[in-house]
């Protein structure tokens, strides 16, 4: 998993939230232009099995907001636990 996102970032994805408890990791970057999101992936391993999740579109980011704000989540989210 570490691969894939360091692949995405080399190609311009931006890190939003990795989330990593044990074994289990959850990874979430976005590709954006000037005026939009063109895109989120979402990814999660619990070591043995992997989800992998793409949206790609015009994505504007006014459309988040509501979400982000009831579910009180930071612009930049990093959360480790051991």
């Amino acid at each position: 998993m570490e691969r894939i996102s360091d692949r995405l970032q080399e190609d311009s994805w931006e890190p939003v939230a990795l989330v990593q408890d044990g074994p289990e990791r959850l990874h979430l970057l976005m590709k954006t232009s000037p005026t939009s999101i063109k895109g989120l992936m979402f990814f999660a391993s619990d070591g043995v099995e992997a989800v992998m999740i793409n949206v790609m579109g015009d994505l504007r980011p006014e459309m988040f907001s509501k979400t982000m704000a009831a579910l009180d989540i930071d612009a930049l989210l990093v959360v480790v636990r051991e």
